[in-house]
């Protein structure tokens, strides 16, 4: 009969349940882990790691179905491991690994020190380590996938190493382990709430981020209209707590979504970024609204020099966490508006992070609903960024009010029709584009008031939307689509061309990465302008989509909101050097405490070593 020692729940990726459970069994010298989960077919395992002859083996990696595997360097890197039996059961699956019972002298070296097995297992319960030995591993832990780094052979175990753990691997450097964020984004389209679960490992320089799950939640046309009549000096305030609401019951459901796919549970996850909805952006230090909020001030010394501009995201952080018991990081850009920034854009931060690369130049240009560029030299520097103006945000507009669908697909409409030049250098006249940076806009400069004011034109209200492909737009429609895919192009052409040939950081005829993200990547026709437009002045841009180089273009700032999330959780200041404006670095984002999250349950943690009698 086997005697069951201790019994843990560890959440794998692949997996939907999983318990480990340390087992005896009559067999002879042997010790056996068991692994049990109610999947039926068979299980990929890619990493194992033995912490010690005496823990034997823990599994630590990315599973997924399929056959069971040993990669060579593990069997090479783990002789002991002798053999591995795999029973299979109706809906439910048995893999016992087996290792040779290791004895030093007289001394049966039993896995007593399994509780500590938290940076491998993080799912443990805290509690049942507390009287555990305890290390800085213990401390910074959270459960691990494949792409995570483990720690080393025995390296949890500093106390009576085992012969094995003696050995050249026992000096190996400790690699820090991985953490799992949820990154969530809702552009000035409000078409849907994107989400991605992401692995974050340190590294000596930066940081090894991997995708692991991504989704998205189309908002329904009730909430589209609710959001939509927000983003207005007319906005009600009853409808402002309202759209709180919705933002976090359309997260809770996003994250939910995000865990089943990844078969992570919330206690695995660290935190997540919320960036909410964007409702007004204000960030002028100097403008109507500033001066009218002066006025409401005492007039004291100081009162100047107070950095007043804002920019209002509508969430509920308190309620993301308690629905998801994940703590939950909101707010992004007060901070950097605090310190006299723009607070947009942030994504700079990102994208020098993953698309920097020594020896080349390179403009990340994210096709949102606004427009945003980041240069980036050959040193990999962040020279600036700032938003160029309206990216999707006019077509998109155009498309659901008259055309009856939510964009123009590919930019087919706009292919079609022709440019009214006129129309055009009407849209063209605004101050906004003769402005320099930093500086950042939104849906309260180019919205239906832009139309109306530079070309007439009233929109009519939105029906029921149909997909592009089941619209037939009439040949002036396209032309007006047309005219306002031309506006889009020539303000980034004239902002890439500024901050290349104009500021003579590259030599006419030299090429140029352009790198392309968010919704309007997909426009063919619209990257086609811009290179065109930019051809023309000189300047050879090679395109490239953030997909080229892992990002896909539809996620990449949610990606970026899990990423500032981990710089919150580690207190790291977001560099965005010289672009927001701002005069110092910021921690950006307000931290919501989730009822048995990351953090309590790290600073409880952390109090019990401050309070833990010394030897």
């Amino acid at each position: 009969m086997a005697e069951e020692l201790r019994e843990y729940q560890v959440a794998l990726l692949g997996i939907p349940a999983l318990t480990v459970r340390y087992t005896s069994l009559n067999g002879g010298h042997k010790r056996y882990f068991v692994f049990e989960t109610k999947e039926t077919s068979g299980v990929k395992l890619e990493n194992l790691v033995t912490t010690s002859n005496r823990s034997v083996a823990v599994i630590a990696g990315h599973s997924e179905f399929g056959p069971l595997i040993f990669r060579k360097p593990f069997l090479e890197r783990y002789p002991l491991l002798r053999e591995v039996t795999v029973l299979r059961k109706p809906n439910k699956k048995f893999v016992f690994i087996k290792q040779p019972f290791e004895r030093h002298g007289s001394t049966q070296y039993a896995p007593k020190h399994i509780p500590t097995l938290s940076a491998l297992t993080a799912s443990i319960d805290l509690e049942a380590s507390a009287n555990a030995r305890t290390n800085e591993a213990d401390f910074h832990a959270s459960i691990h996938g494949s792409d995570c780094t483990t720690p080393s052979p025995g390296s949890d175990l500093k106390n009576e190493p085992a012969p094995s753990a003696r050995s050249s691997q026992a000096n190996a450097e400790r690699t820090a382990p991985c953490e799992y964020y949820i990154g969530l984004m809702s552009g000035t389209s409000i078409d849907s709430l994107d989400g991605v679960l992401v692995s974050i490992t340190p590294k000596a320089q930066g940081v090894h981020l991997k995708t692991l799950a991504t989704t998205t939640l189309d908002w329904k046309p009730e909430a589209k209209e609710l959001l939509n009549s927000l983003c207005t000096q007319e906005s009600k305030v009853i409808d402002l707590a309202l759209g709180r609401q919705l933002l976090a019951a359309q997260a809770s459901l996003v994250v939910q979504r995000l865990l089943n796919k990844t078969q992570l549970k919330a206690k695995n996850i660290t935190a997540i970024g919320s960036h909410g909805q964007t409702i007004w952006h204000a960030p002028e230090q100097k403008s109507p609204l500033t001066e009218r909020l002066k006025r409401c001030l005492p007039t004291v010394p100081g009162v100047d020099a107070l950095h007043l501009g804002f920019s209002l995201q509508i969430d509920n952080g308190p309620l993301l966490a308690n629905s998801t018991e994940i703590d939950t990081v909101s707010d992004f850009r007060s901070a950097d508006l605090a310190q006299g920034g723009q607070g947009a854009p942030l994504t700079q931060a990102f994208h020098q992070m993953i698309f920097g690369e020594a020896g080349k130049m390179r403009l990340v240009l994210n096709l949102g609903g606004i427009a945003n560029l980041t240069v980036l030299d050959h040193d990999c520097q962040l020279v600036t960024a700032y938003d160029t103006g309206p990216a999707n945000t006019l077509i998109d507009l155009y498309c659901r009010h008259v055309v009856g669908c939510p964009y123009d697909q590919s930019g087919d409409f706009a292919r079609a029709g022709k440019v009214n030049l006129e129309q055009l250098k009407a849209l063209l006249d605004c101050d906004y584009f003769a402005r320099p940076a930093p500086k950042s806009t939104g849906r309260e400069l180019f919205n239906a008031h832009y139309l109306q004011d530079k070309l007439g034109l009233t929109l009519p209200p939105v029906k029921t939307l149909q997909p592009a492909t089941k619209c037939t737009p009439t040949p002036e429609q396209c032309d007006l689509i047309a005219t306002l895919t031309e506006f889009t192009a020539r303000t980034i052409r004239s902002q890439i061309c500024a901050q290349t040939l104009v500021a003579k950081r590259v030599a006419p005829g030299e090429h140029v990465d352009l790198i392309v993200c968010g919704g309007g990547a997909f426009n063919s026709y619209l990257l086609l302008r811009i290179k065109q437009l930019c051809a023309k002045q000189g300047l050879s841009l090679d395109l490239h989509h953030s997909a080229d180089f892992g990002v896909d273009p539809k996620f990449i700032e949610a990606q970026a909101f899990a990423y500032f999330a981990y710089c919150t959780v580690h207190a790291l200041p977001l560099n965005l050097g010289t672009s927001t404006g701002a005069v110092a670095p910021s921690i950006l984002g307000s931290l919501s405490p989730a009822p048995h999250g990351h953090y309590q349950r790290n600073v409880r943690r952390l109090v019990r070593l401050i309070n833990r009698p010394s030897n």
